[in-house]
């Protein structure tokens, strides 16, 4: 996998850090339960959580290696799918997206942040760690390695995986996700990926970031 760029996993925790202010100030999550299914921009549940089961089952091989060694599974990711750089990056992807695709996704991604992941749709059995448990352990860290003490006390010597809400071009066919997988103050990597579905099989066709520590 091509790696697009690398940042320190600093960032995670200041990444946190907003997540704290967002979980405070958010309305309720975007989950099966309660989503507007028919609402103009929004994908459906059976169409995201195809993909999201893709990635939990381990079919991606670049990630598959880091990926076994996670136990747990973060009910949502605060962060928007795309940032400011990965909308320009996409721009220039016009063999991949068209200028109504793109409009499409980033309409999904003002979503995304409020997206939380529904337990009964995931076909892989994994442990689900509620984000407000982690927000209760940011709020009483003193810093990232106290976050990460009173982390492995309750969950042991694993990290977790973060799956954001996947974003869709108009024919469904081609998708971004994030992916990020969590295990230390400075150990984690991320993924935004583009995936293609090819003869009925998702398929990554490019990597839009690579974050790792």
């Amino acid at each position: 996998m091509k790696r697009s760029s690398k940042k320190t996993f600093f960032q995670f925790i200041v990444l946190l850090s907003v997540a704290m202010a967002f979980l405070k100030c958010a309305g309720p999550s975007i989950n099966s339960s309660n989503r507007e299914k028919d609402k103009p921009g929004l994908i459906q549940d059976s169409l995201a959580y195809d993909l999201i089961n893709y990635v939990i089952g381990n079919n991606l091989p670049d990630i598959k290696v880091e990926y076994d060694t996670i136990n747990y599974l973060l009910d949502r990711d605060w962060s928007k799918i795309i940032m400011h750089d990965d909308s320009i990056r996409l721009i220039k992807l016009d063999t991949l997206f068209s200028k109504n695709d793109l409009a499409f996704i980033f309409k999904q991604n003002e979503l995304a942040k409020t997206f939380s992941l529904d337990p009964a749709r995931l076909k892989t059995k994994v442990n689900i760690i509620p984000s407000d448990t982690i927000l209760r352990f940011l709020e009483d860290s003193k810093d990232p390695s106290d976050f990460w003490n009173k982390f492995r006390q309750k969950y042991g010597r694993h990290g977790f995986v973060t799956i954001g809400l996947p974003l869709f071009s108009l024919d469904n066919r081609t998708a971004i996700i994030n992916i990020s997988i969590q295990s230390g103050r400075l150990s984690g990597a991320g993924w935004t990926l583009i995936l293609k579905k090819i003869k009925s099989q998702w398929t990554v066709v490019h990597t839009l970031d690579y974050i790792v520590s």
